[in-house]
């Protein structure tokens, strides 16, 4: 049984507007277009998940979340952050949020505390094309309750689409 400290925590956090997150949209079988953000959660607890941009650079690096080089994009994108409480069996996804062709180092967190680097920090390009698809980022509690980060491909193209 969680915490007392824990269900206040959680219930906090569910109260938290996710600001720049336009365009949430229910999960459906179709994949989202390129460049959006999705929460899952197979746990049977809810879950406070969070996103952190910490850097922006124009190609990806040898390490983990490793971004050099110098990339333009709008402070919104440089400066992002965004948390939110994911309720057991459920997902919430967030349509066209990585707007610009770039390379964001990101952390993560699950219920507010930050993750070992290995498991929670990557890096992700929305307009990466692999084999003629463009890509998303997941990150995903698993029934066990251990979390993960994915980067998935999508024939949508979204604002990548010019």
């Amino acid at each position: 049984m969680p915490s007392i400290r824990r269900r206040r925590f959680l219930a906090s956090l569910s109260t938290v507007t996710v600001g720049a997150l336009a365009g949430c949209s229910a999960f459906t079988e179709e994949a989202p277009p390129a460049g959006s953000l999705r929460f899952e959660n197979d746990h049977h607890l809810p879950h406070a998940i969070g996103v952190t941009v910490t850097d922006v650079g124009s190609e990806p690096g040898t390490d983990a979340g490793d971004v050099p080089g110098t990339a333009t994009v709008p402070a919104s994108q440089r400066n992002m952050t965004a948390a939110t409480t994911v309720t057991p069996g459920d997902s919430q996804t967030y349509d066209g949020i990585f707007t610009e062709s770039a390379w964001y180092e990101i952390e993560f967190t699950l219920d507010g505390e930050l993750l070992d680097k290995s498991l929670g920090t990557t890096r992700f390009n929305p307009a990466a094309v692999v084999g003629g698809s463009y890509e998303y980022l997941t990150g995903h509690v698993y029934e066990s309750g251990e979390f993960s980060w994915e980067v998935r491909t999508t024939d949508t193209a979204g604002p990548f689409d010019h």
